[in-house]
């Protein structure tokens, strides 16, 4: 397994754990795979910047990292593959482009902020009394996550595309959207 999938790390709490288990390689060949890292269904907040509101965005098949990482990685085939509409165009290279994740359903826009050329989201660890009264929004499906789906017809766009979630910024992300804490 490798970065194809989300990670959840310390801005999130888990709402479940899946029976799975898997080994996490890293891109680099002299590195130690990790192993035994659960799959998990987790929840991160988010503060709505116009109204206030506070969102749970759940992000379901997730790889359980925990406070090994200060952030979490989405990968944005998950949502795509989910029916969310995902923006991750820059401004920058397309003044048009709304760079946001939109939620159908919810009719709910998550404006995705810029640091360097990096891509994220504003969230934090949620409190006890928010994971029972804020609206619950699902970025990612409870189905199983099958990351080798998109390759299948040729349509992928790359195993390391993605936004973080709830990060301090270094390093290279590819193009996962950070949750930014």
């Amino acid at each position: 397994m490798h970065a194809n999938m989300s990670a959840a790390g310390a801005n999130t709490v888990s709402l479940w754990f899946t029976d799975t288990y898997v080994s996490v390689s890293p891109f680099i060949g002299e590195c130690k795979a990790l192993e035994e890292i659960p799959v998990a269904s987790m929840a991160t907040a988010w503060d709505h910047p116009l109204t206030g509101e506070t969102y749970l965005l759940v992000i379901n098949e997730a790889l359980y990292f925990g406070d090994w990482i200060g952030h979490s990685l989405i990968s944005l085939n998950q949502p795509k593959d989910f029916g969310l509409q995902v923006n991750n165009m820059l401004t920058y290279y397309d003044p048009t482009s709304s760079h946001s994740i939109f939620l159908p359903e919810s009719d709910l826009e998550l404006p995705l902020q810029v640091r360097s050329v990096f891509s994220y989201l504003e969230t934090r660890k949620p409190t006890d009394n928010e994971l029972v009264s804020c609206q619950h929004v699902e970025l990612t499906s409870a189905s199983p996550w099958d990351p080798d789906i998109a390759s299948r017809d040729g349509s992928a766009q790359g195993m390391a595309e993605g936004t973080l979630l709830g990060c301090e910024l270094s390093g290279a992300y590819g193009e996962h959207f950070a949750l930014h804490g």
